[in-house]
């Protein structure tokens, strides 16, 4: 796959990604987590509740760090695609059935917090490719990552160009991106961050048109993780669109090491 610092110009320069048609009122495809995958979470999530019942919200974070790349992914498109919220709605009422019935259930770390340390987590293992492969796959019909096996459909650089097909549209506030399909896929503030993230990563010394405190970057990506907040997020004084603050705040989020 295409290196992400192979770019010759900054992610947010005009020259390289300038503004695409304008999406307002196109028929968008719904997004692609699965109720198989929203299952399995909530599952996974009811079972550490259950098994660490006594510990503190950490536990899940530390069972995280230590899940395979397959789960990151999962973990990270939930969060990406805005499905991590309607999952913990979905655990925090089998949390109060269960205290409800005088036992114990671990709690879910705030979720931002969840999301991002998938994040940081994919950073330190060199991973952070794996979500756009999962998506690039998933546009091809394949519904599980099997790196090795789906290579072929991976061949001609499809998860780089579903990333920066996502940039592009980030970084022009547009709702929606075109998949390699050729299809309108939804592009929600997470979505953003992530590309954002992934994208600085690897080019840790691209300037970055804001500048933002460490307080500015928390605050705003708990904005971008909030589904209500569908259309600005201010940054420094400045109101954009949530997909081009969510490229921006993952860019200051990657600089600030996660």
């Amino acid at each position: 796959m295409r290196a992400l610092n192979s770019l010759s110009c900054s992610v947010f320069a005009a020259l390289c990604f300038s503004a695409s048609p304008s999406y307002a009122g196109a028929p968008l495809n719904p997004d692609t987590v699965t109720s198989e995958d929203e299952a399995y979470l909530v599952a996974e999530f009811d079972y550490i509740a259950a098994k660490f019942s006594y510990e503190p919200p950490t536990v899940h974070l530390r069972l995280l760090r230590n899940d395979t790349p397959e789960n990151i992914v999962t973990v990270r498109r939930a969060c990406a695609l805005n499905s991590m919220p309607h999952i913990y709605e979905a655990v925090a009422r089998d949390r109060a059935q269960v205290e409800a019935s005088g036992a114990k259930a671990a709690p879910m770390p705030e979720l931002t917090t969840f999301c991002l340390t998938a994040l940081d987590e994919a950073r330190k293992r060199n991973i952070l490719p794996g979500l756009y492969a999962n998506l690039a796959l998933q546009e091809q019909g394949v519904h599980a990552q099997r790196s090795a096996k789906q290579a072929p459909l991976l061949q001609n650089n499809e998860a780089w160009h579903t990333t920066e097909a996502i940039l592009k549209a980030a970084n022009a506030g547009q709702v929606a991106y075109t998949s390699i399909s050729g299809q309108l896929r939804v592009l929600p503030c997470p979505l953003a961050l992530d590309a954002g993230y992934t994208w600085a990563t690897g080019n840790l010394k691209a300037e970055i048109p804001v500048a933002l405190t460490q307080a500015e970057v928390a605050a705003a990506a708990r904005q971008c993780y909030d589904p209500t907040i569908t259309t600005t997020i201010t940054l420094h004084g400045t109101a954009y669109p949530v997909q081009q603050a969510g490229v921006i705040v993952g860019a200051w989020l990657a600089r600030n090491g996660g």
